[in-house]
């Protein structure tokens, strides 16, 4: 429910469209900050007294699909689209140089922790956040799969993805250039990210993670600070049918 600065605030914006985004936001709990930073929209432009751009529009309606577009732009109707049918396609990751055991009949915990690509968590992968299963036969052997929220591997992954993982019990054996989640402890800083692992330049005693997003630089982490390490076989993306 809108606090009254809130409400203060919004009675000041003239555009109709602006004033039902807001709306919207509101009545799913989603801040104006994680608004921005989910879509792209220009940031702060909710809060000025003027219309919205096609551009920021458009970005508002693709990354929030369960909004009405007849009502954001109208106000008429219902707010929030009917269901739609969903189709789910999966995309393989990894690629070995080998021919890897597929499993006829598996069912791959789903888990509720959101992993980042690029945004911190202080979560790690633990059974007990584990909401249900995903079965998907003929695939590589998976030992677990979750959500990846933000943008630093966009397109390959995008928010709102399921990722499928293997977890590399030896650090070691893992291939350097291919795609990880990865738990990182940092002097008590704990947070779990996806990303391209390559091998540091200079030090063997460091790594360096890459996005896919040319936007976001590589950064170097200690081996020691990594606490678990799984790889990424393959995602599974849902575009809308109808």
């Amino acid at each position: 429910m809108q606090d009254i600065w809130t409400m203060q605030e919004n009675s000041n914006i003239s555009s109709p469209i602006k004033k039902n985004i807001l709306e919207y936001l509101d009545h799913k709990g989603i801040s104006q900050y994680q608004c921005y930073k989910e879509t792209g929209m220009t940031r702060g432009i909710l809060g000025q007294n003027n219309g919205i751009s096609e551009d920021n529009l458009t970005r508002f309606l693709a990354y929030y699909e369960d909004v009405s577009p007849e009502w954001l732009v109208t106000g008429k109707g219902e707010m929030i689209r009917p269901s739609i049918e969903k189709e789910a396609i999966i995309t393989p990751i990894h690629h070995p140089d080998y021919t890897e055991r597929i499993e006829e009949q598996q069912y791959i915990p789903l888990y509720s922790l959101e992993a980042t690509a690029g945004v911190l968590q202080q979560l790690d992968l633990l059974p007990e956040y584990e909401i249900g299963k995903i079965h998907i036969p003929n695939m590589p052997s998976c030992d677990g799969a979750l959500n990846v929220t933000g943008d630093s591997m966009y397109p390959l992954v995008k928010s709102g993805d399921i990722v499928a993982y293997k977890i590399i019990h030896d650090i070691q054996n893992i291939h350097y250039g291919d795609m990880y989640l990865i738990s990182i402890n940092e002097d008590g800083d704990i947070y779990i990210t996806v990303k391209w692992v390559h091998k540091h330049k200079s030090d063997p005693n460091k790594v360096t993670l890459v996005s896919n997003n040319e936007h976001y630089s590589p950064r170097d982490v200690e081996i020691r600070h990594i606490q678990h390490i799984a790889l990424i076989k393959f995602t599974i993306r849902y575009n809308n049918m109808g």
